[in-house]
């Protein structure tokens, strides 16, 4: 019987299939490893030896892969929880999108603090009062 609720390891083993992995030494003794998964988010690992003497490529680049596998296995974890507690119904105050807390009547108040290349970092003030 198969089990219900789980990630696979053919899932695991799908993604990674089709993962853009890049792999660079840097000082002699450390692999950086980064993968591009297939919806475009990376993952970055790194594995590293004292002596640059003992400095085995490909055992740096089997570490990272190993640990970028299990780093998606958390990944996918923590995306199959979010979408079974969102499947419930139940939702929370931080689950609340702030249209669908302007429609409830709290009043909303956003201020940019800082903008810089694309990001900014803002300040969002929510008021309850004269909501019932």
């Amino acid at each position: 019987m198969a089990k219900r609720n789980t990630v696979t390891l053919e899932q695991i083993n799908k993604i990674i299939s089709e993962t853009k992995f890049e792999y660079q030494t840097v000082f002699g003794k450390t692999t950086i490893a980064s993968a591009k998964l297939p919806n475009g988010f990376v993952i970055v690992e790194s594995s590293s030896c004292v002596d640059p003497a003992n400095y085995d490529e490909k055992m740096g680049r089997d570490i990272c892969r190993e640990k970028i596998i299990n780093k998606l296995w958390e990944l996918e974890g923590y995306r199959l929880q979010d979408k079974l507690h969102r499947s419930t119904g139940e939702r929370d105050l931080m689950d609340l999108t702030l249209r669908e807390l302007k429609e409830a009547g709290f009043q909303i108040e956003t201020t940019i603090l800082h903008s810089h290349n694309m990001a900014s970092v803002g300040r969002i003030m929510i008021n309850s009062e004269g909501v019932r």
